[in-house]
């Protein structure tokens, strides 16, 4: 919200289109066919220019310490300091971490997010998750499509895409005009087989494990992202569908997030020069990066490929960061 005084001295009375802008919020109010008379102070109530709500998840503390990941806390924790920290824009974040960041934590914290965001839809909600992710081994209910993916909370409870997807649509606004939830998720997440029995059948591909059994990647989550993506939403995953997302002990994060968050940080993401940086120009600086590393690092073998997911396509041309 914007606060503040206009004084012209040089309008003749009569009735404007007002419109109020300012470089930390990312959208602008016009005011249509107010009035303007001298010696009167015209009151134009709250000015709610768009600002980003944060929600930003890690996990490395798990049920079983043998599923325990890293630097999935330092991800989110670099995450909280750059999205929110340096950035141009005007935003609130909520940081859940082990303990705090339950089934029904992350859930409810979707839920007091939305209460406290503009109700035309001006503000942008974010959203990303480092942790585990899993693949229902159960089909889904509807014929044809694949079984449901799901992030795995502290407590080893699911969220599965459809309870993910249901929870933002009720509790984030909308614009009234276009329907639109300005929404982008940010997923570096891995899957353990077997991990959960209250899951009911979660399944996964496995992480690997190095020579002192230190877990050395995370899997994606490439049906959750496209799923989010058709009901219109940005998804940028840190791998491909059949890859993995890599950790590294020297980056103390994962490699994904920490290229992604030093695009941002020193603004080399900003291709084009314009002081902005979108989830494409984001996607585009750290893609390149986490693959030279991850080849340098694991061998010639391993291959991580960041994705982004729009629908549509000019959803990920919206800017996520402004450069200081």
């Amino acid at each position: 919200m914007l606060c503040g005084h206009a004084l012209k001295t040089t309008l003749s009375p009569g009735t404007y289109d007002v419109s109020i802008t300012h470089e930390r919020f990312i959208n602008g109010l016009t005011y249509p066919g107010v009035w303007v008379v001298a010696d009167t102070t015209t009151h134009l109530g709250e000015a709610k220019l768009g600002s980003f709500f944060y929600l930003i998840i890690g996990i490395n503390d798990y049920p079983d310490e043998a599923n325990d990941l890293h630097y999935a806390v330092a991800d989110a924790d670099l995450l909280e300091s750059t999205l929110w920290g340096t950035n141009g824009y005007a935003g609130k974040v909520v940081k859940l971490t082990d303990q705090q960041a339950t089934k029904a934590g992350i859930l409810n914290a979707i839920a007091a997010i939305g209460d406290e965001m503009s109700p035309d839809g001006q503000d942008y909600f974010v959203m990303t998750f480092s942790g585990h992710g899993a693949s229902d081994g159960e089909p889904s209910p509807n014929p044809g499509d694949p079984p449901y993916e799901c992030l795995v909370a502290s407590d080893g409870q699911a969220i599965y895409d459809y309870e993910l997807r249901q929870c933002v649509a009720y509790y984030i606004p909308a614009s009234p005009v276009t329907g639109t939830r300005y929404c982008t998720f940010i997923f570096d997440s891995c899957r353990s087989g077997g991990m959960f029995k209250g899951v009911g059948g979660a399944s996964s591909s496995g992480a690997a494990s190095t020579a002192d059994g230190s877990k050395s990647f995370r899997s994606g989550l490439s049906r959750m992202a496209r799923n989010l993506s058709a009901a219109g939403y940005v998804v940028i995953t840190a791998c491909d569908d059949t890859e993995v997302s890599y950790e590294s002990s020297d980056l103390q994060n994962g490699v994904f997030t920490e290229f992604f968050c030093e695009g941002l940080a020193n603004g080399a993401a900003d291709s084009n020069e314009d002081g902005l940086i979108s989830a494409y120009e984001a996607l585009s600086y750290a893609a390149p990066r986490v693959q030279e590393y991850v080849s340098a690092e694991f061998g010639p073998g391993a291959v991580q490929t960041p994705q982004l997911f729009a629908s549509p396509d000019a959803l990920r041309d919206v800017p996520i960061y402004r450069v200081q």
